[in-house]
């Protein structure tokens, strides 16, 4: 291992873009947090970016979400759509779902490709000789590849992975700073730009490099006030161009064309965030965590076990350093130090700064300092480094990088049963293509189901034809136009399917409006155990017959049985070792069966019985849940529910 050259530098940076995008197809489907982009970018390929379209969006048919910027998605739209016109031309994109699937594909390269040049910028040339930046780099990529959530959320449309790749860049211009001002300048306007359009928190990374840039970190103009006069200008730009930008397209999408002539309608998402979270204090309103929770919690999970390389670096790279005759050289002054700062040494303390301001908050969440993760990770490539200097240390790095991987292969599998709604509707999707060709198919998701995996991507049969009065018209174009290819599949069937999301339904089972609503479903996507959809009440029994005179003669407790059920996760269990053991050396142990026994017999048929058949988890999750010392455990969360055939008379 010592003898790494800068060979291997071509092969490991192909371990990120493949790890990232493997996550993408063990688990295609999204959650809430993603759910605002999902859903906007869809609207955008679809529907188009015209006044009239606008009545069509998602968050205007189900208002009351938090305002978030379109910037995001737009850019999405735009990086998706030309990806998604030629995958349909080769036959790789054949549904709805592959366009999200090559949405999240598009981010997580440019998301790559990002990082990569970020690392170029960091491991070359003239700073380290070639050997030693090849060995650098090599050390990075693997740290980066093996660890978990930030190539998982490098491909999810929240707005913070969104913004990931272009503060990368920023980054890269950032931490040119010890050589160039006129980069570092660029990359403090671009960084201005996306915490007035983006992210918010971004202005954490704004206030150390400012201080550090005015205490006179890197070469160039000495001069205090020609700095203060050039950060000012670099700011002003920023922040002016990002606002105008927000204001324009976000009060468009928000609001309507009309709102931008009525400057009290304009709206600033990022700027009522701060006024609601930094300026009224608010944060606590969306949840409390002590001040320490990102330096105990929130960076170790980032980092996994690899985080302590980066000890090791802060250790040895501050500690004294002894001179020829074995004497501790003293530590230099900071205003020695300063204007000397290595570029990694310059990001470390941004990082260190960033995540110091939002600890200052109520609210904190790790997505707030995932932009941390690359910096923190070449830091940690140092460390990685002055570990293989010895074998004893080599056997070290092992342990270290092997715990990692272990770690990433158990969240992989748990991310792959932990979004139940998109695994229930996308089997009801395989289902419907063997039943009888029917008019219309009315489907309701209930609030879980449509926050574990639900989006208008996986509504693979659902209209979008409709036009301005509610009627079904002629296929749209790319973008709602008539003369562009259509971002999105048309499944050639004759069903039509509408997926209804519709909350607070009415349970009463006395209510006959209320019964006949939900009699009007065939299926139904619900966390509700039995399919039981009607709330017990204790009267029901005494009431009188005049509220229910013309509820349907059939029991309305029974409109619906389980048709199938889908497992997510639960908890872990540590497997008894004599048991595990056996498991995997006996032909008759768990892992064995697992290998051998089809998956056909796993529970994947329908049931007509009152007790839904779990859908078979996949023969390869089983056999890499089997190979673990810990227990995977699942249970029933979504049910999907089918209308109650009459019986016979």
């Amino acid at each position: 291992m010592a003898r790494l050259s800068s060979r291997p530098l071509r092969t490991t940076s192909l371990l990120i873009p493949a790890i990232a995008l493997a996550h993408i197809f063990l688990a295609p489907y999204s959650k809430v947090e993603e759910s605002f982009s999902t859903q906007a970018t869809h609207d955008i390929l679809i529907h188009g970016i015209a006044p009239s379209a606008l009545d069509h969006y998602d968050h205007v048919i189900f208002p009351g979400a938090v305002p978030r910027s379109f910037i995001g998605p737009l850019i999405l739209a735009l990086i998706t759509y030309p990806l998604a016109v030629i995958g349909q031309a080769v036959g790789v994109v054949r549904t709805s779902a592959d366009v999200q699937t090559v949405m999240r594909c598009a981010l997580v390269l440019l998301t790559t490709k990002s990082l990569a040049s970020f690392a170029n910028a960091l491991f070359t040339p003239p700073k380290l000789t070639r050997r030693e930046a090849g060995i650098h780099r090599t050390c990075f990529d693997v740290i980066t590849a093996l660890q978990f959530h930030f190539l998982f959320w490098a491909s999810r449309t929240t707005p913070n992975s969104i913004a990931l790749p272009f503060v990368l860049h920023a980054f890269k211009l950032i931490a040119a700073l010890p050589t160039s001002q006129p980069r570092f300048l660029t990359g403090m306007t671009l960084l201005t730009f996306l915490a007035s359009t983006l992210r918010l928190e971004l202005a954490g990374f704004l206030i150390p490099a400012s201080v550090l840039f005015l205490a006179g970190v890197g070469s160039g103009t000495p001069n205090k006030f020609t700095r203060v006069v050039n950060l000012l200008r670099a700011g002003i730009v920023g922040g002016l161009l990002g606002a105008a930008t927000s204001i324009v397209v976000d009060t468009y999408f928000w609001r309507g064309p009309s709102a931008l002539l009525q400057p009290r309608q304009w709206l600033w998402p990022e700027f009522s965030g701060l006024l609601f979270n930094v300026v009224e204090g608010k944060s606590s309103d969306w949840g409390v965590s002590p001040w320490h929770t990102y330096l105990t919690s929130s960076i170790p999970k980032l980092l996994s076990v690899t985080s302590l390389f980066l000890i090791w670096t802060i250790i040895t790279r501050f500690q004294p350093q002894a001179d020829r005759k074995g004497k501790a050289k003293s530590i230099p002054s900071v205003n020695k130090r300063l204007p000397n700062m290595t570029p990694i040494r310059w990001l470390l303390a941004l990082c260190a700064g960033h995540v110091g301001l939002l600890s200052l908050l109520a609210h904190k969440e790790w997505r707030f300092i995932v932009y941390t993760v690359p910096c923190f990770n070449a830091g940690a490539a140092l460390g990685l480094r002055r570990f293989l200097t010895t074998r004893p240390r080599q056997l070290v790095v092992l342990l270290i990088l092997g715990l990692t991987a272990a770690i990433t292969t158990l969240l992989t599998l748990i991310s792959h049963v932990n979004y139940p709604g998109g695994h229930a509707l996308a089997e009801l999707e395989r289902r419907l293509d063997t039943l009888p060709t029917s008019a219309e198919v009315r489907i309701h998701i209930d609030v879980l189901p449509a926050m574990t995996g639900v989006t208008l991507f996986q509504a693979l049969r659902l209209s979008r034809r409709t036009t301005g009065d509610g009627s079904v018209g002629k296929r749209k174009g790319g973008f709602g136009t008539s003369w562009l290819p259509s971002a999105v599949p048309e499944l050639s069937t004759k069903r039509r399917m509408v997926y209804d999301k519709t909350e607070n339904l009415d349970r009463s089972p006395k209510n006959a409006s209320a019964v006949s609503q939900w009699s009007s479903y065939d299926f139904l996507l619900t966390d509700r155990i039995g399919c039981q959809v009607f709330e017990e009440q204790e009267d029901e029994q005494t009431s009188g017959s005049t509220e229910t005179e013309d509820i349907p003669s059939e029991n309305p407790a029974a409109l619906f049985e389980p048709a199938f059920e889908v497992q997510a996760y639960t908890r872990l269990k540590l497997k008894r070792p004599r048991a595990y053991i056996h498991s995997l050396i006996y032909p008759h142990g768990e892992f064995w069966q697992v290998l051998l026994v089809s998956s056909s017999s796993q529970g994947s048929a329908p049931s007509s019985s009152a007790v839904a058949a779990s859908i078979g988890l996949p023969k390869w999750w089983r056999a890499a849940n089997a190979l673990l010392p810990l227990q995977i455990q699942t249970a029933p969360a979504v049910t999907v529910c089918r209308k109650r055939q009459p019986s016979p008379k």
